[in-house]
């Protein structure tokens, strides 16, 4: 799927660019979407720890400001239902997956 390999014109033969160790050239986009989609979720979790930190923060310092209190509402609000959304994407994809025997879903997007 990726360039593995990567020769670029020249004298005698040109210059070879080989790619990152360890990596196949079989490798599927599935394959590259699993790998990656762990990491999703931690960002996803920092992001929802981070937001609420500041939203808390915004609740707390916004004293009488009626405003200021209602921005840190919304923003601890919209981290919690950013996080729902991943995390039941995550779900529905599995559900989906079993309901059509979709092996290629539970497969990549699986515990």
């Amino acid at each position: 799927m990726l360039a593995q390999r990567l020769t670029l014109p020249g004298n005698n033969g040109g210059i070879t660019i080989e790619g990152p160790a360890g990596y196949s050239a079989g490798n599927t986009l599935g394959e590259v979407i699993s790998n990656i989609y762990p990491f999703l979720f931690v960002f996803a979790g920092i992001g929802l720890l981070f937001m609420l930190i500041f939203g808390g923060f915004q609740l707390l310092t916004g004293g009488t400001d009626p405003k200021r209190i209602e921005i840190g509402k919304q923003r601890i609000t919209f981290a919690i239902v950013g996080f729902l959304i991943v995390f039941f994407a995550f779900w529905m994809v599995q559900f989906v997956g079993m309901i059509f025997n979709l092996t290629e879903f539970t497969s990549i997007f699986g515990p």
